[in-house]
């Protein structure tokens, strides 16, 4: 499922995704690892689970151009079609 809401979101020109995933979930990890998801940041202790504090890894993939293109280049670039 992944893989399609990746192929969705750039089909309607996001430029970006992100994600926060639990550490201790490396399957998650993984899997947005081999979906092109690089992580990004750590924020430490942001959540609450089982009745101790959890950290949240931010994890980023690009979407078409990304940030290789200005905002109002890819906007007149989306107008176009």
């Amino acid at each position: 499922m992944l893989p399609a809401l990746i192929e969705a979101c750039a089909a309607a020109g996001f430029r970006q995704m992100i994600g926060y995933i639990d550490p201790s979930n490396r399957p998650s990890l993984q899997l947005h690892e081999a979906c092109g998801f690089r992580q990004v940041g750590l924020l430490q202790a942001v959540g609450c689970r089982f009745g101790r504090w959890t950290d949240s890894v931010l994890v980023q993939r690009p979407l078409g151009p990304g940030s290789d293109a200005p905002p109002q280049e890819r906007r007149a670039a989306a107008e176009r079609v």
